[in-house]
């Protein structure tokens, strides 16, 4: 069904999950809490525990065969949705034209900038889709497309796309049959607590061999090439250490507003966990700060649970963020602020004057500021590193 006047149409989310607690905690309540309970979006979970369904695809397209709306909208377990109502908006566009083959909340264009807005793990990433934007591929986290188009192509039951190639797999189908991929502004959170990997260079060699015209592809997992062999262990171990005294080097400005051997090189996404293991039972702030472009419904203070944590999500312009610690109202927990340039975190260290301050950095993800942890773990960057 269209809705025209309102610009909504209902869809149906279809996620596979093996994970009841993480999916009560994420996708279910955000779906629970959406802002008209009288939409006609529902929600489907192919329950895979026990691996009834050996791959992505297949799991997925079970669900498509019961969907009862025009639009699915794939996405993953340990999402939260900040708006069902701006989803429903975002398949309204891919309901009314034609040429949009696939949409997603966000996806890689061809410079590889990263096009739309959601929050990963602690961190805002992407750039705000106030339009559809053009992109060569889409992550996995949340995708859509007709019902009618995944009927007559349905997602790969490749078991080698298995559970991180799909999305890219579908979009190269969707492109070249004259298709656009685009991605939209879908506000989520995506509490991920594990990175998966496995065979995902072999899953890109092969989408590069099925779409060759299309290469060089751009993914969120780096890209593909015309030439996808695995690259000799020193290879890869040269350009690990080319990774690090590049962040080594851009850091450096960052030296003079941090006390000494308190600037720590490291993606925050992937050592948050490390940072909370670190502290006594208690909860967890995250202060993501606001640059030009604010959603509301990302705005909202939001808490999720992560390995027996409490973490309490907000973002907040720079301003309000100094005021708040110059108050004490992060006094009674540790805090994460996170999406800080180098001036906004020198501006940050000065006008606090708190204790236990340590600042973070990767070239990926910008400046990161931690306060008030008991105890700063030393660790070299984590996490996956595409080139």
């Amino acid at each position: 069904m269209k809705a025209a006047v309102t610009g909504l149409v209902p869809v149906s989310i279809i996620c596979v999950s093996n994970d009841e607690e993480v999916l009560r905690d994420c996708l279910q309540r955000s779906f629970d809490a959406r802002e008209d309970r009288g939409s006609r979006s529902e929600l489907i979970v192919i329950n895979n525990t026990g691996n009834p369904f050996t791959s992505a695809g297949a799991a997925l397209n079970h669900g498509v065969q019961g969907a009862a709306n025009d639009v699915c909208v794939f996405v993953h377990q340990d999402v939260y949705l900040h708006s069902i109502a701006k989803l429903e908006e975002a398949a309204w566009r891919v309901a009314n034209d034609d040429k949009v083959g696939m949409a997603g909340a966000v996806g890689i264009t061809t410079a590889g900038d990263l096009a739309g807005r959601i929050r990963d793990r602690v961190l805002l990433l992407g750039q705000h889709a106030s339009t559809a934007l053009d992109v060569d591929s889409l992550d996995e986290v949340l995708f859509m497309a007709r019902r009618s188009m995944l009927m007559m192509e349905p997602l790969s039951v490749d078991p080698l796309m298995a559970w991180h190639a799909y999305a890219v797999e579908y979009g190269a189908r969707m492109l070249r049959k004259g298709k656009r991929v685009v991605a939209l502004n879908v506000p989520l959170t995506h509490n991920s607590l594990t990175i998966n990997l496995a065979k995902l260079d072999q899953a890109h060699a092969k989408v590069g061999r099925m779409y060759p015209e299309l290469l060089p592809l751009q993914t969120t997992c780096g890209v593909i090439q015309h030439s996808v062999a695995a690259r000799p262990g020193w290879i890869a171990a040269l350009r690990a250490a080319a990774r690090k005294a590049q962040s080594q080097v851009l850091s450096r400005g960052a030296r003079r507003v941090v006390a000494p051997g308190k600037l720590l090189l490291g993606d925050i996404r992937f050592d948050i966990d490390g940072f909370a293991a670190s502290q006594p039972a208690g909860e967890i702030s995250v202060v993501n700060a606001l640059d030009s472009y604010t959603d509301e419904a990302m705005e909202a203070p939001l808490k999720l649970n992560r390995i027996d944590r409490s973490f309490n999500f907000s973002t907040l312009p720079i301003s309000d963020i100094s005021q708040s610690l110059s108050t004490g109202a992060f006094a009674s927990e540790p805090v994460i602020i996170t999406n800080l340039g180098r001036k906004s975190l020198g501006f940050l260290i000065n006008n606090t004057g708190s204790p236990g301050i340590t600042a973070g950095y990767d070239k990926s993800t910008g400046y990161w500021l931690a306060i008030g942890f008991a105890a700063s773990p030393t660790f070299e960057p984590t996490g996956p590193k595409p080139d």
